[in-house]
C-alpha cells in the first residue's frame, strides 16, 4: 500500500479489502474489488499504486463499439487495459445478452491472454444474461482462464442468492469435468433448479 496522504481513496479500499477478505475467509475462494472505468491514466494510476487485483467494467464501451464506423473496437480496448494494469476485462460473452462477434471476443481474448511484450496477463470477463445454462458456452470460447460473471443469475434464482452461487460454480465445475448440464443435476439440486427456471 501506498501513502494515504497520495490517494485519497486508500481510507475506503483499505475497508472493501477488509470485506473481501473476510468473505475470502468464509466461501475460500478469492474476491475482486470492482471499478468502473474512469480512463487509462486513473486505472493505470491505481495499478502502481495500490497492491489489488482491478476489475475494469467496460461501462459506455457501446458508444464507439457497437458502429463500425467509429474504427475503435473491443480490440483496442483490450490492449489498452492490459497495457495500464487492469487484472480483469469485460470482453463480451459467447452465450448471453451481449453476445455478439465470437470472431472479436477471440480477438479480445488472445491479446488479454497470450505472451505481448512482457505485459501481465489479463482475465477476460463473460458477463450480461449470463446464468448457469450459459456457463458452458462462456467457457468453451475462453477456456479455464477467464471469470464468468452472473449477476441476475445468481440474485434471479428461485432458490435465492446463495443457491444462485453454488449453481454458478456446479455449471462451471460441470465444464471442468466435461460432463454434461443435465446429468450433473443428479447430485446437485441448484443446478437443477437453476436449469428449470431458466432452461439450458
Amino acid at each position: 500500500m501506498t501513502d494515504q496522504s497520495f490517494c485519497p481513496i486508500i481510507p475506503h479500499l483499505e475497508a472493501v479489502m477488509a470485506a473481501l477478505d473476510k468473505v475470502e475467509k468464509e466461501t475460500g475462494k478469492k474476491a475482486f474489488y470492482d471499478v468502473l472505468t474512469t480512463g487509462n491514466s486513473a486505472l493505470e494510476d491505481l495499478s502502481r499504486h495500490i497492491s489489488l487485483p482491478i476489475h475494469v467494467h467496460r461501462t459506455m464501451h457501446g458508444a464507439f463499439t457497437c458502429d463500425k464506423r467509429l474504427g475503435i473496437s473491443m480490440l483496442v480496448i483490450s490492449k489498452l487495459v492490459r497495457m495500464t494494469g487492469g487484472t480483469n476485462l469485460h470482453t463480451g460473452s459467447y452465450m448471453g445478452k451481449m453476445a455478439r462477434e465470437t470472431f472479436e471476443n477471440d480477438l479480445c481474448r488472445d491479446a488479454l491472454r497470450e505472451e505481448w511484450h512482457g505485459y501481465k496477463r489479463v482475465f477476460p470477463v463473460a458477463s450480461c444474461g449470463v446464468y448457469p445454462g450459459k456457463v458452458y458456452g462462456n467457457l468453451d470460447g475462453y477456456g479455464i482462464d477467464c471469470i464468468v460473471q452472473a449477476g441476475g443469475g445468481v440474485r434471479g434464482h428461485p432458490d435465492g442468492t446463495t443457491a444462485g452461487a453454488r449453481a454458478m460454480v456446479q455449471a462451471a465445475d460441470a465444464w471442468r469435468l466435461q460432463i454434461p448440464l443435465k446429468e450433473y443435476t443428479k447430485d446437485h439440486r441448484e443446478l437443477e433448479a437453476a436449469l428449470k427456471f431458466w432452461g439450458s
